[in-house]
Order: C-alpha cells, then structure tokens, then sequence
C-alpha cells in the first residue's frame, strides 16, 4: 500500500472595514461549541501587515470558544489578549468565554 503526504499552505488576508470586526467575532475561530484541531494547523489571530511583520499589540485571539478546545497532532494557535502577543504554540492559547469574563488559559 503506497501512502502519499501532501501538504498545502493557505495564507488568508482579510481586510476590515472602518466599522471594525463584528462584536460577536472574539477570535479567528470563535465558536458557541468544542473546537477540535488536528494536524499541522496554525491558528493566528495577531495582526501583521501586508509583509507578514507583526503589528505588536493588536489582534484578537486565536480561538474563543464557550466550551472546550481540544489541540491535538503539531496544530497550535495563538494570538492577541489585552495588548500582549501569543506567538502559536503548542499547548495553544486560547480564550474561553465563562460566566465571569473571558478566561485566557493555555
């Protein structure tokens, strides 16, 4: 049995409007559920300009969920919480929204 590896990389660049992100858009994956990631995916939700050089400060989380993040394979995620930067890493950062606030937890 021949097993094939292939990778690809996908780069999004979202441009946001003068309005700003939506109020219900807490993270680059932002869910009202249990979020699974697997494999070699980068979750980054700081800011960087067009060249790919951080704009320190600014951003949003990588992952803001209600309920439970579960990392698994070489995925991480990172992002922006309260003016600091969190490169991607593994264990991941990531940003649980509870009764008293949001929670920043690795």
């Amino acid at each position: 049995m021949h097993h094939s590896s292939a990778t690809d990389t996908v780069v999004v660049l979202v441009s946001i409007s003068s309005a700003g992100i939506p109020s219900g858009v807490r993270g680059g994956v932002t869910a009202n559920s249990t979020v699974t990631t697997l494999g070699n995916l980068i979750i980054d939700g700081r800011d960087h300009d067009l060249n790919g050089t951080l704009i320190a400060g600014h951003g949003t989380m990588g992952v803001s969920i209600t309920q439970t993040y579960k990392r698994g394979g070489n995925s991480k995620a990172g992002g922006t919480a309260a003016g600091m930067d969190y490169a991607p890493a593994k264990p991941a950062w990531c940003c649980r929204r509870t009764e008293r606030g949001l929670r920043l937890s690795r």
